[in-house]
């Protein structure tokens, strides 16, 4: 595939995005998922969780944690969202290492939440 160029399958005669697009999609979804549940934990808590995985941790007014599962979801190529917080937890970052595997902290083909 060229750089910059979208495939498409055809389906019963329609077409279908490619694999890659359709992750892009979910891994794009999921970052605003958390991105809001973040949000959401730090009008909680005050703060922005030290890991991504406090997510799933019980609350007093979250009983099933912010995400409302065990564990988290994973990106539309399988693999764990990465997270950095700030050390005072203002702020935070997150991405998906993206369809290479590679993590570059946000850079190369890295995911960034919105």
């Amino acid at each position: 595939m060229e750089s910059g160029v979208a495939q498409t399958a055809s389906i019963g005669g329609e077409e279908a995005p490619a694999e890659s697009d359709v992750a892009s999609g979910t891994t794009r979804a999921t970052l605003a998922f958390l991105a809001t549940r973040l949000s959401v934990y730090k009008l909680d808590q005050g703060r922005f969780p030290a890991e991504l995985a406090d997510l799933c941790k019980p609350t007093p007014n979250y009983p099933r944690g912010f995400v409302d599962a065990e564990a988290l979801p994973l990106d539309g190529w399988e693999h764990a969202f990465e997270y950095a917080a700030a050390p005072d937890g203002a702020s935070y970052e997150l991405w998906s290492i993206g369809a290479d595997g590679v993590d570059a902290l946000g850079a190369g083909d890295d995911l960034l939440a919105p």
